[in-house]
């Protein structure tokens, strides 16, 4: 028996704002895809900050690249939220553990000679590779846009021997995804994250939504996961907890031009929800307060190597 997870899709989440709102669904002054709108927007400028916020490791992706060599500089993987990294990390050989880098102002760079640098949207590694090494970022992710049912499938069916999979829903999201264009897959299980990214695909049939040539994610999909065009989302890409305060902080801003009692309730409501909200996310154990170690403590030495004193 699969879960039910029509509570946390798009159009349940634009009933939620409107109840906050105290605005039936007849209101004409917002219609269903200008409250989407607002959702996305919120969603990147409200509750991703709060998340943040939090610092408990909330919406962290690895990127793991091969260094070219001669080359000292690579771009942020392009879902980087803010273009912020967690921390960066080299393996100087192949099967050896993954050690920190430094980070390094740039204009001291060249003085200290070991470590990594931001600038712009580009990743520097001081000093030049000179050889294929494997550098691992975490980094901040960027949640897909929340889009309505028209715009993904549902996964039917995953066939490993024949690699392909079955999908039903929108037909204009089947006949629109065939060629090369780009898919994400999404878990059809809250908190909904990215299962693969950017995947190109094929359709077998017009219209018939059977996908081919993703070999590589038919481990991971089952049904009840959704196809999605790259960059979206059935749902908030966040914590399920996160979707209440979401709703309230969408009826607020809905709300604000208008002023009156109305806003002013649910503006109260929302530092509520926020309290609420940040209460569940944190701490994530109840085992003791997080640890967190600094590398460029005098318990380290060059390159991030432990050491101990006698």
């Amino acid at each position: 028996m699969s879960l039910d997870v029509t509570e946390w899709l798009a159009e349940s989440l634009i009933k939620s704002v409107r109840r906050r709102a105290y605005m039936p669904a007849n209101d004409a002054s917002y219609s269903d895809d200008v409250i989407l709108d607002i959702i996305n927007e919120e969603l990147r400028d409200y509750v991703v900050p709060v998340i943040r916020r939090v610092n408990e490791e909330h919406l962290i992706a690895r990127y793991t690249f091969a260094s070219v060599s001669g080359q000292d500089w690579y771009k942020l993987p392009p879902r980087c939220s803010g273009e912020a990294v967690k921390f960066v990390e080299v393996q100087q050989t192949a099967d050896g553990d993954y050690i920190p880098l430094p980070r390094l102002e740039p204009e001291k760079a060249l003085r200290i000679g070991w470590g990594y640098w931001l600038e712009d949207d580009r990743l520097y590694i001081q000093p030049t590779p000179q050889s294929a090494l494997n550098y691992r970022l975490r980094y901040f992710y960027r949640p897909g846009r929340v889009v309505l049912s028209t715009r993904y499938a549902t996964v039917l069916s995953v066939h490993t021997v024949t690699n392909r999979i079955t999908v039903t829903g929108a037909s204009a999201f089947v006949n629109d995804s065939g060629g090369s264009t780009p898919l994400d897959w999404v878990s059809g299980q809250p908190g909904f994250r990215l299962i693969s990214g950017d995947i190109a695909t094929q359709i077998e049939v017009s219209g018939a939504g059977i996908f081919d040539g993703i070999d590589s994610t038919l481990p991971l999909l089952a049904y009840g996961d959704f196809a999605c065009f790259a960059g979206e989302s059935p749902t908030p890409q966040v914590p399920v907890e996160c979707w209440p305060l979401l709703a309230q902080q969408v009826a607020v801003k809905m709300l604000e031009g208008r002023g009156g009692s109305n806003y002013q309730m649910a503006l109260d409501a929302l530092d509520k929800q926020e309290g609420r909200t940040i209460d569940l996310l944190k701490p994530r154990t109840q085992a003791g307060s997080r640890y967190v170690h600094n590398f460029n403590s005098p318990g380290w030495r060059f390159r991030g190597r432990p050491r101990t004193y006698r």
